[in-house]
């Protein structure tokens, strides 16, 4: 019995503990170029530090082990849009409670209207911000650095990026299931409404 007992705890911690990490190792496009280079691995890490599996998603497409997959052809029409729209993107991320554990992210952005060209340059400096005030406590400044410069009277675009986050899988779950939730209580509510109208 006791040990039927300790092998549950053990199961607990590890699933408390467990992690899903995504690690960008690298992020470019060039000024003159349309094509994104990109390697993201994905792993899922028992009690935060043992990583028990793992894919690679690359321009070529996917790998996982010895396989390698490439991209399906999605067309995304407007319904499946629709899923977008019922939650906020920023929500999300707060509910996730995402960590940065490394973020190192150069871009060069650039209108021919010089006012535009500020607007954005602000608008992604705010983001970023905003982003390391949420883990100033957790983050290392060696792991951590962002570069913004505008390109005036020019249409250009071109970026670095290599990072990391991480998230609790239990916690993702929970996020899970409060959009389920969410999602059925508004259409309960949009039910509601629409039997009251036709009742009036």
């Amino acid at each position: 019995m006791r040990q039927l007992i300790c092998i549950f705890f053990v199961v607990i911690l590890v699933y408390m503990t467990s992690k899903l990490k995504i690690n960008i190792q690298s992020l470019t496009k060039q000024e003159n170029s349309l094509k994104i280079k990109f390697r993201v691995n994905v792993g899922i890490y028992l009690l935060g530090v043992i990583k028990v599996f793992g894919i690679s998603f690359k321009e070529d497409g996917i790998h996982f082990l010895c396989f390698h997959f490439r991209y399906p052809n999605v067309k995304i029409d407007k319904e499946s849009m629709k899923m977008f729209k019922k939650f906020s993107i920023i929500d999300i991320l707060k509910m996730l409670k995402i960590k940065l554990d490394k973020f190192h992210f150069n871009l060069q952005i650039g209108t021919e209207d010089i006012m535009l060209t500020v607007f954005f340059v602000c608008v992604i400096s705010t983001m970023l911000s905003i982003l390391s005030a949420q883990n100033a406590k957790s983050i290392n400044l060696k792991n951590y650095d962002y570069q913004i410069a505008p390109i005036y009277n020019k249409n250009a675009l071109s970026f670095r990026n290599s990072s990391q986050i991480s998230f609790s899988i239990p916690r993702l779950f929970k996020t899970i299931a409060l959009l389920k939730k969410q999602n059925k209580l508004k259409q309960e509510n949009h039910l509601n409404r629409e039997n009251l109208v036709y009742f009036v």
